[in-house]
């Protein structure tokens, strides 16, 4: 179509060479509309089809792919994982066939391309309510598609990390004991350790002693845990540290738990679907050397601004959903702690982001709480 048009154009250009030569179309004109029109086709069928990649998250949640299971419903449990009991019976089942799932999308995280890492710029946050995010502020990555990052204390921070995990799975292996579990994330899990870009905070170390005396038997706690977390990394670089620090090779706790997003949404201005579809890939990942492996999804913190509340509110909900439509994960809920439940004022977070001490004390106990809770307190 391209070479008739082109011929077509040179001919008009020719037959009225004679009579108007200034209003002519020359060959080298039309090669550059043509290409011009070509980079305009091009730019809306990658906007568009961006659009169908991710239509709702609802489709990961019951798609048969993701090796969904019945729900389980544990209504043993005191702590604050979240009992699945009041959804409704088709979702409790987890069973619905590909293509009847209630909004009639059918997609997984398997539609987002994995040879790139383009900006998606058809899930990202718009027009909130005095938060308003231009398009060309978008920053939202692929999520199913790992991400390093090149700075100096994240370089520092991940080789740290790798050395704790060696650390404890040699601890492990000479005590004889599984580790507990593994907390993944970002600056909120490195405060555990009393770091922020993998230098020591004064700032927290309240959040590093309620981690050493609830979370680790050496510090008195009930259970064993580990924190790696890196300072603003969002989910393409946990999917990175996973993939190429390949912790699941040499470490088999008996849960992973993980706290990640909250940056996607307040920094890359991701929304709903797409920080949903890098948690169901972060999950993939570590099931890819653990397919056994029993996964915690805490959720995503109070953030502000406010405008984002709203947001990772409806987030929450869909990996609650997630979570109770899947075999071994769970939705842990620690919303209550950061958020006045009367009057929906976030508190504890003296940024707007990060868990003060006090706070810290709360949520590691719940955290140690639903650990036994899984595990049967066994060792």
């Amino acid at each position: 179509m391209g070479q008739i048009s082109l011929e077509s154009s040179t001919r008009v250009g020719r037959s009225s060479r004679g009579s108007s030569r200034e209003g002519a179309w020359g060959p080298r004109t039309v090669v550059v509309v043509v290409l011009v029109l070509f980079a305009l086709v091009f730019t809306m069928f990658q906007y568009y089809s961006s659009e169908t990649i991710l239509e709702s998250a609802d489709s990961f949640i019951w798609k048969s792919s993701l090796n969904i299971t019945p729900a389980k419903n544990n209504p043993k449990f005191q702590s604050w994982l979240v009992s699945c009991d009041d959804l409704d019976t088709t979702r409790q089942r987890g069973q619905v066939d590909a293509g009847t799932d209630d909004d009639g999308v059918v997609a997984t995280i398997r539609n987002w391309p994995r040879d790139q890492a383009f900006n998606v710029p058809s899930h990202c946050i718009y027009g909130v309510e005095g938060y308003l995010v231009p398009i060309s502020q978008c920053q939202c990555r692929n999520p199913t598609v790992a991400v390093p990052r090149t700075s100096d204390f994240w370089q520092k921070a991940f080789q740290r990390n790798q050395k704790l995990a060696k650390k404890a799975a040699a601890m492990v292996s000479l005590e004889g004991h599984d580790l507990d579990v593994v907390l993944l994330g970002d600056s909120i899990t490195e405060h555990w350790i009393g770091e922020a870009g993998a230098r020591k905070h004064a700032g927290y170390e309240e959040n590093a002693k309620a981690f050493q005396q609830v979370l680790t038997r050496k510090g008195g706690g009930l259970v064993d845990a580990l924190a790696l977390g890196i300072a603003a990394d969002q989910i393409p670089n946990l999917l990175f540290r996973l993939q190429v620090a390949r912790y699941g090779q040499y470490l088999q706790p008996k849960v992973w738990w993980i706290l990640i997003g909250s940056n996607d949404m307040a920094m890359a201005w991701c929304n709903v679907e797409a920080v949903l579809a890098g948690n169901i890939a972060v999950i993939e990942e570590i099931r890819e050397t653990q397919p056994g492996a029993v996964v915690v999804i805490n959720s995503i913190l109070p953030r502000l601004p406010e405008p984002l509340l709203g947001h990772i509110d409806e987030l929450n909900q869909r990996l609650r959903d997630y979570a109770c439509g899947t075999k071994d994960v769970y939705f842990f809920d620690a919303t209550s702690i950061f958020r006045d439940e009367a009057t929906g004022q976030v508190r504890h977070l003296p940024d707007g982001v990060h868990p003060d001490g006090p706070s810290s004390w709360t949520w590691a106990r719940e955290i140690a709480k639903a650990v036994e809770e899984l595990t049967g307190g066994t060792r």
